[in-house]
């Protein structure tokens, strides 16, 4: 189960399937004794395959908060050899956790929705059954986790498109519980708004959300891509600092027409306020991130961007050291390649 990724609380749904296919199958105990009894045993094996998987390699060290299914504050340290996936070093377990996205910061109606939504449906099995009774085409509702902003984007989208459907769902439900008074409340007395800010969300998402997952692709080398892509986040969240309701993009423009003016621009303040949010925090991260010099240099190795890069070469050592090895009139020769012929050399290639 541990090298399958499966969580061991899910050992007795197992049950049935290994007393039909393993000898002792129906001999399962339960999780707390696998956890205390079992696993204590495979660490030291564990521990040596992380000392084999990173040994005599180039890795990057990850450090991420989160929070895990119990809700509890992590810490994960993660090690990760260039070119392969990275393993698991260590968990620590918080008190609190100081990372915070900034959307739902911001747009604070559309992160309760989303977080009642989770404790309404996504944490509730009957509920869960009874929505995909209510719905044509069952489409669930996403876990949102604030710490995974990603899960957050997902889970506004599911609002653009499903919002309607739940209003009526949620229409449904007894008013025993205040979580359910709450939504019912919000969905009713906010739809219009809801439905623009969760587009808002999604339209002016779709480029961080394109950059991430390709430079998640690890197989693919991207290095040099990532201060181009940082470059055109800066311009797009200052931009968004002045936009009126007309500048947004088409979709959320639209919405944003059909909700009365005063409640509209009530709106628009808010894109605006997390616009200005997150470019204050993108400019925050960037002042201090000890790697952006190196990402900026880099595109000065990319054949397809060295038009734009710094051309002296002096600018780039300190960043890539072994750069010093390379004489001047190679670097000019460099420099100097036609632009149709950079064009048909990939970085990789390169």
């Amino acid at each position: 189960m541990i090298e399958a990724d499966v969580p061991l609380e899910k050992a007795p749904t197992f049950a049935s399937f290994l007393k039909k296919n393993c000898k002792q199958g129906g001999s399962i105990v339960a999780a707390s004794h696998l956890h205390t009894e079992y696993l204590p045993e495979l660490f030291p094996q564990y521990k040596q395959d992380i000392k084999d998987a990173v040994a005599g390699k180039d890795i990057y060290v990850l450090v991420d908060e989160t929070t895990d299914a119990c809700g509890r504050c992590v810490l994960a340290i993660l090690l990760q050899p260039v070119g392969k996936r990275p393993v698991v070093a260590d968990q620590a377990f918080l008190e609190k956790i100081n990372f915070t996205t900034v959307l739902p910061e911001v747009l604070v109606d559309l992160n309760r929705v989303c977080a009642l939504v989770k404790k309404v449906i996504c944490q509730a099995p009957q509920c869960r059954l009874q929505l995909r009774s209510f719905m044509m085409n069952p489409v669930m509702p996403i876990y949102a986790v604030q710490t995974r902003w990603c899960s957050w984007v997902r889970a506004a989208e599911y609002l653009t498109e499903h919002l309607d459907v739940l209003s009526a769902f949620i229409q449904t439900l007894p008013d025993t519980a205040s979580c359910v008074k709450e939504l019912r409340q919000l969905l009713r007395d906010q739809k219009a708004e809801l439905q623009a800010q969760a587009m808002f969300v999604v339209e002016h998402s779709v480029e961080v959300v394109a950059a991430l997952t390709k430079l998640e692709e690890t197989a693919v080398p991207a290095a040099h891509q990532i201060a181009g892509k940082l470059e055109d986040l800066v311009l797009q969240f200052e931009y968004g600092r002045t936009a009126q309701n007309e500048d947004w993009r088409p979709q959320t423009s639209v919405l944003l027409k059909e909700i009365p003016e005063y409640r509209r621009l009530t709106c628009n303040d808010l894109f605006q306020a997390a616009m200005t949010a997150c470019s204050s925090k993108l400019q925050t991260v960037l002042e201090n991130h000890p790697s952006l010099c190196l990402f900026r240099s880099l595109t000065a190795l990319d054949p397809t961007q060295v038009g734009g890069a710094r051309k002296d070469i002096k600018e780039h050592v300190h960043a890539i050291p072994t750069l010093s090895q390379v004489s001047a009139e190679e670097w000019h020769q460099y420099l100097g390649m036609d632009k149709a012929d950079a064009t048909e050399v990939s970085a990789l290639d390169w």
